[in-house]
């Protein structure tokens, strides 16, 4: 098969959006209280729309526990955005992180299964 045919092949990618462990994000609301995230992640394949979880609310330990089911070819890469919903303001992005097909198979000698993604954690602007 050549080269070019075998990155257009498209296969299903069964992806677990498990868990996530935070730190409180700095500062406090007005009472006093910690700011403790109403999170979900966004999981996009190559610049498509993402697929979103629900949102987990008030836990610096949230779960999600939900299966998302992809189209990918080997060069695609899956990218993981971590938000803070808000009701009154755009979403805060909290992290996020990228996951190459191509280089994921490699490392895994072409089994892709339990893969933990730290997330690079995006600073307050």
């Amino acid at each position: 098969m050549e080269e070019s045919s075998r990155s257009t092949f498209l296969s299903q990618l069964n992806i677990t959006v498990l868990r996530g462990v935070f730190k409180p994000i700095s500062g406090n609301w007005i009472f006093g209280s910690p700011r403790i995230p109403d999170s979900y992640v966004a999981v996009s394949i190559d610049g498509q729309p993402p697929k979103k979880t629900g949102i987990a609310n008030k836990t610096s330990n949230p779960i999600w526990d939900e299966i998302f089911t992809l189209l990918v070819t080997v060069e695609s890469i899956v990218e993981f955005k971590v938000y803070n919903y808000s009701q009154v303001r755009t979403d805060t992005l909290i992290g996020s992180a990228k996951c190459d097909i191509k280089k994921l198979l490699k490392q895994k000698h072409g089994k892709l299964e339990k893969v933990d993604l730290a997330l690079s954690r995006m600073t307050p602007q």
